[in-house]
Order: structure tokens, then C-alpha cells, then sequence
């Protein structure tokens, strides 16, 4: 069996200590654990699910499953949510997970937009929407504020244990146009430090919350839990039985819309490879109920039918993470590391997939993926857009030099899609001037390029009501070149997914797809250069002697990647001022965002 993937996904600050140990800087002795069960799953061997439409000629429809088109990374995207029709995905940036808020082209075409941002610091994930709040798991990242250390009387630094563990909490937010505030910690009875909670689901009416633990009592490692909801307040936890639950770990759980099947991901049982997305029938007294016990809802057999969703859905890889929208659950995505073994530039890691029905059409045999055959409800949740405008429009603007705003004859400018990674390009004018038709609906890396400067990215997208016909943008070439990578304080390897802008912001382009870029304007220019000196900075946290060493790493880290894209390694030269060169911090700047501009690698070429 594969390791468990809790944390992987969930809990990346957690300090693992060994069983027994004597800690010394802890308020309390950590008790032996219990002896760890065995988890023995067994080979799945049912029939894989028909999806060809040779079934459909005689049932009228047919599944069919793809990956979410613009939404995949080479990282990891582990579970997409929604509320009402806006999709929001929990990822892997840097060393830890958040959520982006994405819009939805299609219902198998989601884009990116931006970070949804978590008003304190540290790691979270899976949303789930209800009126004014959202819910969702949390690890505070306790490097970013003051301990509450003190000395005994040998002079130990002493820390309570509770603000050393990290582990992964639930908690609610208010929430109000994709921003959220007022974070609360979701009172559990008798949680422990050391729990960990993830995950939560809600019935429709939002009186049952289920969520994953590996608390007292589960019968392996991560079980799924159930609590009754009432007044905000939260009843004891109970374990959802053998059913659900095996010795192995039960993650991710999801409640169809009509409250009739919970969905989860299980490694235990019958599984086609790790994690494998199973579900269990609900009985509709579950909900009047007020049970008390596990060994009641077992009993009264509150879920009955545990089923594996069989492949081409289940794979010998790992899916889990199951959303459904629609009444018939018409609508189903799962995340899935398949793609682990692609060369892709944008795959690897876990993936997000989507199933749908498609229906055929007896009298024609053949598909037609319409709006109404395709069984979605008519609801926000899923839009499936046709075009309401002219499908083109035009960028245009102007390049200059970023030194002196002169502007750039021959620059050239290139679009290119994410989907399908199509270029167009152009080449500017005397007047340094541009003009390139572009299509709706789809996401744009424009990147401005000219012999001897380096390049700038923006992203362009339109959507197909908008009915703008050209949209402005100029570009500023420079010859310094600030790389603003956005690494995390102390980490040099892990880069959050977005760079930043010259005052800090995050923007939305990719740290692969700025490198990508950089190493292609050094490759197209190389014959006129010496060579191209980088400068790795830090921010003033910590001693200078490790931050000059940080500075070492980060710059390293970067020259790695350029050459991993083709530039010629006896052209970049690297060295390190970590914290010796600080950003001087702007009026009303707060401290964290001049760190954020001061964690930077400058590039500079040396033309022959």
C-alpha cells in the first residue's frame, strides 16, 4: 500500500516525533501509542465500467471522462469546490496549500484567477460554502509569530506543545465576494493536540458535518467522522462505522446534492491501486436521527452498499477528492495522480478530472455534446457557454525600453494559448507598435521580447461576454532583470505557483512560465552575450551568514531551471548577497510585503 497521502496533502509544518520519546522542551510527556493496525487492502476485480458508445446505443448515454482543461500544473491540484457557480481549487504552492478562485468557461474548462486569500498565515484547503461562511482545514504556520517560550530553572527554553505540532485543524470564516474574515477555530469534543481534522462535508440542509480524522477511536489510521450541527455548535464525533471505514485511511468525504450517497476516498477494501473513490448509500432517517454512538448507526445500517466507483474512473494510481454537482450527480470531479509518469510541462503530480453523460442521439448515431444532452441540471452551479459576440478581438500597445521609454523596432510579441500551446507572433513596427487578433474564451502568456533586453509576461484573457474589441497593453523592457520568484522565509527549492510584481502583488503568472520565457530570450540572444550574471537576495530574518548562504541556494535553484530549459551553462555566472542588499520599505508598506520584494534574483547580462 501506498503511504498515506494526509500528509502530502494537508499538513506539511507537523513535527513528527518518535513513539516514546522523552521531549524536554514540552509542558507534558507524550504517552506511548497505541500498537499501529495493519492495513491490508485487497485487488479490486469487478468489471470496469463500459464508457464506449457502443453502450449507449442501448442505455442512450454514455460516460466519458477528461482532465479539466487550463486548470492542471505540473504541481499538485488536489480538490476543486464550488459555491453557486464559482469553482475554487485547493493546491500545493510552495511549502504549503491554498486555494485559487477560478472561473468557469465551461464545465470542463476552469481558469484560474487568483490566491483566495486566508487572512492569517499558514496552510489550507477544501472550502465548502454555505450562505456567509466557508469552511475549511488549516494548519497555522507558526514561524510567523512570536512562541510563548520560557526558561526553567536549568535555563531550558520551554514551548508549549500545542504551538509546536501544526497539525491540520477545521475551521469557519465569515465570507463576502471571495474575501473571508473573523477565522474560528471549530470547537471538537475532547480534541486532542495532536488530531488531526480535515476535510468537511455538510448535508444540504448543513445539519451533519462529516470531515476526516485519525482521532481516538478511529479503526485505522484517517477514518471519516460525523457530527450534528445545531445552533453553530458541534455534538460529540461519531465514527461512521466499518462500512465506510476500513484499518486503512478514509479521506476526502463529499455528500451528493440529494443527501442519498456520501463519497470518499479509501485505500482500505477492495482498491484498484492506492487511493481508490468509493461511496455508501445514506438512509433518509440519518438526518431526523440524534444518534449517539457508532455502534447505533451501525445497527439501525444508517449506510449501506459501500462501492467502488470501478475504473476507468479508479485507476492503479491514487484518486480521491469527489465533488459532485447536480441532483444525479450528472457532474463528478475527482483529483488523480495518473498523470505522474507524463513528460508534460502542465501535468503531474494530482490532476483534476471531471466525468459527465453524454447522450446519443438513436436516430443520427452519433454524438452531440449540447447543452441538453449533456445531463446537467439547470442550475448556476454549471454553465455551458455559447458564443454570444464575435469570437475575436485584438491586443495592441506599444514596446519600449524600461531605461529611457524609447520605443522598440523589431521587438517581438508572442500570445501564446495554455490549451493546445499555440503561438502567434508579431513583430513591432517603427514606432515601436503591435497589433495580434485573439480569441475569446481562451488564456493568453504574452511575452514581449527584444535582442540585448530581457522579456516581460502579462496574461490576456476575455471572456465571450465581454464585448471588448481591442484591449490595450504596453510593455517595458529592461536591462536588469528582477526574477520575483516567490519563495517562501526559509525555503529556497519550493517556490509559491505565482511570481510577484514590482511592488510584491501576486500576479498570475506561473514561476515556470517567467523562467520559460527568460530562458528563451537568453537562448535567441546568446551569440551576443558574455555572459549573464544572477544575484541571489533574502529578506533580513535570521542571522547573515545563513542568509547569505540562502541567497546561494535560491540563485542556484534558478540557474538549475534555466538550464533545464536549454541555456548553456558557462553563460550564467551566480553568487549571493543574501540580506546585504535590502529593498527599502515604501510608505505604508507592512514589513511582510517588503520581505516578500526583498526574497528576489537579480539578472544582468554582460553583452560582447
Amino acid at each position: 500500500m501506498k503511504k498515506s497521502l494526509k500528509i502530502l496533502i494537508f499538513i506539511p509544518f507537523i513535527l513528527f516525533v518518535s513513539a516514546c520519546q522523552t521531549i524536554t522542551t514540552r509542558y507534558e510527556e507524550q504517552s506511548c501509542p497505541e500498537p499501529q493496525i495493519v492495513c491490508s487492502p485487497k485487488k479490486y476485480t469487478g468489471i470496469e465500467r463500459d464508457t464506449s458508445e457502443m453502450v449507449a446505443k442501448i442505455q442512450g448515454w454514455h460516460y466519458r471522462v477528461e482532465e479539466v482543461q487550463q486548470l492542471n500544473t505540473s504541481g499538485n491540484e488536489w480538490a476543486i469546490s464550488f459555491n453557486k457557480s464559482t469553482p475554487y481549487l485547493t493546491i500545493s504552492d510552495g511549502d504549503k496549500n491554498s486555494v485559487l478562485v477560478c472561473k468557469a468557461l465551461n464545465f470542463n474548462k476552469i481558469l484560474p484567477q487568483k490566491t483566495f486569500q486566508n487572512p492569517a498565515f499558514g496552510s489550507y484547503g477544501f472550502p465548502v460554502f454555505r450562505k456567509n461562511k466557508v469552511y475549511y482545514s488549516y494548519v497555522e504556520d507558526k514561524s510567523k509569530r512570536t512562541i510563548n517560550e520560557f526558561f526553567d530553572s536549568t535555563g531550558r527554553v520551554l514551548v508549549p506543545i500545542e504551538e509546536q505540532i501544526g497539525q491540520a485543524e477545521l475551521y469557519s470564516s465569515d465570507f463576502k465576494i471571495n474575501e473571508i474574515s473573523n477565522p474560528e477555530r471549530i470547537d471538537i469534543y475532547d480534541r486532542q493536540v495532536s488530531d488531526w481534522y480535515s476535510q468537511p462535508a455538510f448535508t444540504s440542509d448543513g445539519h451533519i458535518m462529516f470531515f476526516a480524522s485519525d482521532r481516538k477511536g478511529s479503526l485505522g489510521g484517517v477514518d471519516i467522522w460525523m457530527a450534528y450541527i445545531n445552533n453553530g455548535k458541534m455534538s460529540k464525533p461519531i465514527n461512521c462505522g466499518n462500512l465506510v471505514n476500513t484499518e486503512c485511511d478514509e479521506i476526502t468525504p463529499f455528500v451528493s446534492e440529494n443527501d442519498k450517497k456520501l463519497y470518499f476516498a479509501s485505500c482500505g477494501g477492495e482498491t484498484l491501486g492506492g487511493f481508490d473513490i468509493f461511496s455508501v448509500e445514506i438512509s433518509d432517517l440519518l438526518n431526523e436521527s440524534r444518534l449517539a454512538s457508532t455502534e447505533e448507526l451501525e445497527k439501525l445500517n444508517f449506510f449501506t452498499k459501500r462501492e467502488n466507483i470501478r475504473g476507468p474512473f479508479n485507476t492503479k494510481y491514487n484518486e480521491i477528492s469527489p465533488f459532485a454537482v447536480g441532483v444525479n450527480d450528472s457532474l463528478f470531479y475527482y483529483a488523480s495522480n495518473q498523470n505522474q509518469v507524463s513528460t508534460s510541462t502542465d501535468k503531474g503530480g494530482f490532476d483534476i478530472f471531471v466525468r459527465y453523460k453524454v447522450y446519443i442521439d438513436n436516430k443520427q448515431e452519433k454524438v452531440n455534446i449540447t447543452q441538453n444532452e449533456i445531463n446537467i441540471q439547470p442550475k448556476e452551479e454549471v454553465k455551458i457557454e455559447t458564443p454570444k459576440t464575435d469570437w475575436f478581438y485584438k491586443l495592441e500597445g506599444t514596446v519600449y525600453e524600461k531605461k529611457n521609454n524609447n520605443p522598440i523596432d523589431n521587438a517581438e510579441i508572442i500570445a501564446e494559448e495554455k490549451i493546445g500551446t499555440k503561438k502567434n507572433s508579431v513583430k513591432t513596427d517603427k514606432q515601436g507598435n503591435y497589433s495580434i487578433p485573439m480569441i475569446r474564451n481562451e488564456e493568453y502568456l504574452v511575452t514581449a521580447t527584444a535582442r540585448d533586453l530581457f522579456p516581460q509576461n502579462v496574461k490576456i484573457f476575455v471572456g465571450m461576454d465581454d464585448t471588448t474589441k481591442i484591449v490595450h497593453q504596453n510593455f517595458y523592457l529592461p536591462e536588469i532583470y528582477t526574477l520575483r520568484v516567490n519563495f517562501p522565509t526559509d525555503v529556497y527549492d519550493q517556490p509559491y505557483r505565482y511570481v510577484l510584481d514590482s511592488t510584491g502583488t501576486e500576479s498570475n503568472v506561473l514561476w515556470q512560465e517567467d523562467i520559460s520565457s527568460l530562458a528563451e530570450n537568453i537562448i535567441q540572444g546568446k551569440d551576443n552575450i558574455v555572459k549573464i550574471i544572477l544575484v541571489g537576495h533574502t529578506d533580513d530574518v535570521a542571522s547573515d551568514e545563513y542568509n547569505q548562504k540562502l541567497g546561494e541556494r535560491r540563485v542556484n535553484f534558478v540557474k538549475n531551471e534555466l538550464i533545464k530549459q536549454g541555456v548553456p551553462s558557462e553563460l550564467l555566472e551566480v553568487r549571493s548577497a543574501g540580506e546585504s542588499e535590502l529593498l527599502p520599505r515604501w510608505p505604508n508598506e507592512s514589513v511582510e510585503m517588503n520581505r516578500k520584494r526583498c526574497r528576489r534574483v537579480v539578472l544582468e547580462k554582460v553583452l560582447k
